[in-house]
């Protein structure tokens, strides 16, 4: 196995976490989010994420990195929740030829350490009403739907998401 590690997120990431995220995006089922992935300029997204990176607004507000060797392969981003003691996970991106060894799960244990030495006592994070994959391998991961729905306006089409929570407990 290659040598795959998960760390705090430099400025040096953001254009491979814009790249990233905007992949991921334009892999939309929606044309109104491809379309719109697609008018973005990846150095203007990439910009926002170093800005990000380098100035959060919390320390509860962090991303990591998920790398194969020296380069970044995924990335999670997380921010205080709404939710009293919860920190939201606003995206989890592994791109998909690095996908089903292990980096999205060594994400989220990282983020479930850092959350925790914050005083976070929960997570949130929203996903596609439709994304099966995704999911499967949160459920597996112990997060669940928590009953909570919502319909984001994109244009012409409605994106209907899910959102799952999960308990941080600490592993010994």
């Amino acid at each position: 196995m290659a040598d795959a590690s998960v760390r705090p997120a430099a400025a040096n990431d953001a254009d491979a976490i814009a790249r990233l995220l905007l992949d991921h995006w334009i892999m939309s089922p929606l044309a109104s989010v491809t379309e719109y992935v697609a008018s973005l300029d990846a150095a203007d997204v990439a910009r926002s994420w170093r800005e990000a990176i380098t100035a959060p607004p919390s320390r509860r507000h962090l991303t990591l990195v998920a790398c194969a060797g020296p380069r970044p392969v995924g990335f999670l981003a997380a921010a205080p929740s709404d939710a009293d003691g919860d920190v939201e996970v606003l995206e989890l991106v592994v791109a998909p030829g690095h996908r089903r060894q292990g980096h999205g799960s060594r994400l989220l244990r990282a983020w479930a350490d850092l959350s925790l030495e914050s005083m976070a006592t929960g997570g949130v994070m929203w996903i596609g009403a439709a994304d099966d994959a995704a999911r499967q391998f949160l459920n597996g991961a112990g997060w669940a739907p928590d009953g909570s729905s919502r319909a984001l306006d994109t244009g012409p089409d409605l994106m209907r998401q899910v959102r799952l929570a999960t308990t941080l407990t600490l592993v010994r």
